[in-house]
């Protein structure tokens, strides 16, 4: 039994309107077993990351951060499920690049070629970075896989080799 688990992982949404949000793309899964984990409560905190291990082929990399202890926390836990976790925010989220909601896409929207990614590699700013959606899945269920991308901006890939472990969401 886990009584608590720690990660980095990247916020998918955030409605202004309601606090709702979605993070990581995919579930809080147990170490040493690879199962999901029942969360009962828990809580999102701001974090800054402090270095990154490039991925190699064949071992992902990840991202590596701290949480930001010193400010309050961000919002609850309330679902962890297949396609990641969800909760309400009690204070609002912002970024350093969109002062304005932006749409999530609905999967009709989204179609194969160059795109960007937000992400946050050093730090606690957020950037833009190019890639390429390479493939779409098509789904009659959620699933955490829908794409398969390759990042094409020079400085991402000098910085982590890919997509590495805190980046999904």
């Amino acid at each position: 039994i886990r009584d608590s688990t720690a990660g980095v992982g990247t916020l998918t949404f955030y409605c202004p309107l309601n606090g709702a949000y979605g993070a990581l793309g995919h579930p809080i899964t147990d170490i040493d077993t690879g199962e999901m984990l029942s969360v009962s409560s828990g809580k999102i905190v701001p974090s800054k990351i402090i270095s990154v291990q490039p991925g190699v082929r064949g071992k992902p990399g990840e991202l590596r951060g701290l949480f930001i202890e010193s400010e309050d926390e961000l919002g609850n836990i309330s679902k962890n499920t297949a396609c990641g976790i969800y909760g309400v925010a009690s204070k609002k989220i912002e970024n350093n690049i969109y002062t304005e909601p932006i749409s999530v896409a609905f999967q009709s929207d989204i179609k194969e070629g160059p795109a960007k990614i937000l992400t946050t590699v050093d730090g606690t700013d957020v950037k833009s970075y190019d890639i390429v959606i390479e493939k779409l899945t098509n789904q009659a269920k959620p699933n955490p896989k829908s794409m398969i991308i390759r990042i094409t901006d020079p400085e991402l890939l000098q910085k982590t080799g890919g997509i590495v472990q805190g980046m999904s969401g």
